[in-house]
């Protein structure tokens, strides 16, 4: 191969590249409405047995706490109580069309004492966004038991492939759910997304719990002075100074993350105390204030 023609295959390349590298980002698919924390609960649907009756297993309701993770993974865990006592529980999901889903997961089951063993629930959910309100979704579950543990020794039963006799996850479950099948019931739930109690543009939340009690302060004796006791919880420092008016104003006290103490008859109406973290020596600046507090007076006169 001659330069010339060498030449021109790099020039070439290189335009094929820049073309590429110069083509617009691609938008990042949004993410399912499903990812996120929810809290809510699950109620029997058509119980084969009488809940909470001599006999029958079935709980009159399920707390539920579960967790979609936007990479498809599960966990939850609930009140859930069919016998004994469970693990967490662990899964995956899909979207199957819309905003509607579908998840398994699966937890293991003690017996009636919790030093026993005696299973695994696997789970089918099945869930839908409320088109209404993004924060609530509605649907329900159904747990199928595998007993594959042999009471007697606590042994895994299995078979000749070392997998657990029944499998739960040797075939996908059963479309109907009935006892015969090892399904313990249909719960219809209802469940709320937990969200950060946040408004929009509020300040940033303090990094620490900075109060006065009396405040407001009940002035009586004409002076225009109060009293009153400061206190402070501050678990990302430790050492912290409470100064008076800015953050590196006069100091009140100085002390551990934890402590209280009480002023002078020197407050006046407005004036605001600056908790500032000074562990290891950081500065009076406000980027290590950790609190700011007012303190109002209530002035009232005497007859």
């Amino acid at each position: 191969m001659n330069n010339q023609k060498l030449a021109s295959m790099l020039i070439t390349g290189w335009t094929v590249l820049m073309t590429v590298g110069s083509l617009p980002a691609q938008t990042p698919a949004p993410q399912s409405p499903v990812v996120g924390s929810w809290f809510g609960r699950a109620v029997p649907f058509n119980p084969p047995c009488e809940p909470g009756t001599p006999g029958c297993p079935i709980p009159f309701e399920i707390v539920m706490l579960p967790t979609f993770y936007a990479d498809g993974n599960f966990i939850g865990i609930d009140s859930n109580v069919f016998v004994g006592f469970h693990s967490t529980a662990h899964g995956g999901w899909v979207e199957t069309e819309g905003d509607q889903i579908e998840s398994n997961f699966m937890w293991l089951q003690s017996g009636a004492e919790i030093t026993t063993f005696e299973g695994a629930f696997r789970v089918r959910l099945v869930g839908r966004i409320d088109p209404t309100n993004r924060d609530r979704m509605v649907g329900y579950i159904q747990a199928y038991f595998f007993p594959f543990v042999d009471g007697p020794t606590q042994r895994v039963i299995l078979d000749r492939d070392n997998l657990p006799v029944p499998d739960p996850l040797g075939q996908p479950l059963p479309a109907v759910c009935s006892p015969l099948v090892g399904c313990l019931g249909t719960f219809n739930f209802t469940l709320r997304r937990i969200k950060v109690d946040r408004q929009p543009n509020a300040p940033p939340a303090a990094l620490a719990t900075f109060t006065a009690t009396p405040n407001p302060i009940v002035v009586t004796d004409g002076t225009g002075l109060g009293q009153t006791t400061v206190s402070w919880i501050a678990p990302t420092a430790t050492q912290v100074e409470v100064r008076v008016g800015a953050p590196n104003g006069a100091l009140f006290v100085a002390g551990g993350p934890v402590g209280n103490a009480q002023t002078a008859r020197w407050v006046r109406d407005g004036m605001t105390l600056f908790l500032q973290d000074v562990s290891g020596g950081k500065p009076l600046t406000a980027d290590h204030t950790l609190a700011r507090l007012t303190l109002t007076l209530s002035v009232r006169t005497t007859p």
